[in-house]
């Protein structure tokens, strides 16, 4: 059951330059750092170029300030391999779904699984949070349309503080004050295409970054997951 949720989430890339969990991390986050305040839908689509396997995952991600949001239904997810495979075993514990909140003033994330009413946090090395330290240059490379919409498609280049360099075609669209309806990462071996879509560009309230007062708080992941388990088993 611990292969099945590792396997799910793992599945979003760990190459180079690709996202890591949830399909977050500094870069994209620096992405929408022209962006104040957001809510909208994403489809991500990771690619194996290796066998050209795919694996279709739908969210929900909002942003005030620089706090992120970030829902995902498992159960929703579309392809092969490992983490479908690990998907029974995660739903049979209650923990299909899956919200992070991404809070850089505190350097951690909070991971809550709605189904259980459970929450942990998680520390952020400062790698995993987008800092004034990224240098990022864009080229305008065309023009595109996306969703029915005239679109600038850009390449951008994202650097590090430790001159580590992240590469990705970014698709804006004007008439939504230039939010990147679009994002193409391509690191070696594997592609990740991030669709956004229901673009909303006003402030998500308060609530959606605090945690529940029902949920029940523990000191870690593993410690989460051995209660659901037990819960799980447990005589109804």
């Amino acid at each position: 059951m611990v292969l099945g949720l590792a396997t799910a989430t793992a599945a979003w890339g760990q190459a180079p330059g690709m996202p890591g969990d949830m399909g977050f991390n500094a870069a994209v986050a620096r992405l929408f750092s022209e962006v104040p305040a957001f809510s909208a839908n994403v489809e991500t689509t990771l690619t194996n170029k290796a066998d050209n396997s795919r694996l279709s995952v739908p969210m929900r991600m909002l942003k005030n300030g620089d706090r992120f949001r970030i829902e995902v239904d498992f159960v929703k997810m579309k392809g092969a391999g490992l983490a479908m495979q690990g998907l029974s075993a995660i739903q049979n514990i209650g923990m299909s779904r899956m919200t992070s909140l991404v809070l850089p003033k505190e350097k951690g994330m909070v991971v809550l699984f709605p189904e259980l009413k459970y929450y942990t946090k998680v520390t952020l090395e400062e790698a995993d949070l987008a800092s004034d330290g990224y240098q990022m240059s864009k080229r305008q490379a065309g023009r595109d349309t996306i969703n029915g919409q005239a679109c600038v498609r850009q390449n951008v280049v994202l650097t590090a503080k430790d001159g580590t360099r992240t590469e990705v075609t970014v698709w804006e669209n004007p008439a939504l004050e230039r939010f990147p309806v679009r994002m193409l990462f391509r690191p070696e071996g594997a592609s990740m295409m991030m669709n956004f879509s229901e673009v909303q560009l006003t402030a998500p309230g308060e609530d959606a970054f605090k945690v529940p007062p029902d949920y029940k708080g523990f000191n870690s992941i593993a410690g989460l997951m051995q209660e659901a388990m037990t819960r799980a088993l447990s005589p109804k």
